[in-house]
């Protein structure tokens, strides 16, 4: 199991760094573009996992939430 979340984790972070180095040039020309896209790549990279984690622990309403910001 340990081993599927360490592939899950190192697969969402390396497409999301494709996808971050792809449209750096865009948000180059201000300075709070990039810290919020890597603030919303990182939410949803640890989404997944947390959203179960939370529901797990009897947070529904909380693993919703992220699950918004996950999934959209």
């Amino acid at each position: 199991m340990r081993l599927f979340f360490f592939i899950f984790i190192l697969v969402y972070l390396m497409m999301h760094g494709v996808v971050f180095w792809g449209v750096h040039p865009l948000l180059r020309g201000h300075r709070a573009l990039p810290v919020l896209a890597w603030i919303w790549m990182g939410c949803m990279i640890i989404a997944p996992l947390s959203i179960r984690f939370l529901e797990r622990g009897g947070w529904p309403f909380m693993a919703r939430g992220l699950a918004w910001v996950g999934f959209s």
